[in-house]
């Protein structure tokens, strides 16, 4: 384990790491251009798509988690086609919007409110509808 200088461009890091461990972030996804694996420990569903990326929940077993991640060779063509799916499926249902505008109340664009508004409701029941399908009923 390092400490690294935060002005140290990610990109620059990821390239030497051998192993990045994350609760979820940017810097998983970024990990997965470069092929280095990456262990989440968060529950974040996006980023655990990625084809790098390594979920695990118990911080007692994590030596060995690491490990045995250590020896997986990633990359090849179904790695490579898992990643070009990923990619893909973010430009096909994604959309151009202003994130940080709406959030930070900058954007005096209406559509662009409508937009951010729209994704997150859309977000919310596709995660409270798969909440009720796995839901165990109380007896």
């Amino acid at each position: 384990v390092k400490l690294i200088d935060f002005r140290i461009p990610n990109d620059q890091i990821i390239k030497r790491a051998r192993l990045i461990i994350s609760p979820n972030s940017t810097t998983i996804a970024e990990a997965a251009y470069y092929g280095v694996p990456a262990i989440q420990l968060g529950e974040l569903g996006k980023t655990r798509l990625f084809p790098n990326v390594f979920y695990h929940s118990n911080l007692s077993t994590l030596p060995e988690k690491i490990v045995e991640i250590l020896d997986i060779e990633l990359g090849g063509p179904e790695y490579d086609r898992q990643l070009l799916n990923f990619v893909t499926a973010v430009y096909d249902v994604g959309f151009d919007a202003d994130y940080v505008g709406v959030w930070e109340r900058k954007t005096k664009d209406p559509a662009q409110l409508e937009m951010v508004i729209d994704s997150f409701v859309r977000e919310i029941r596709k995660a409270l509808g798969d909440f009720q399908r796995t839901e165990t009923p109380v007896c």
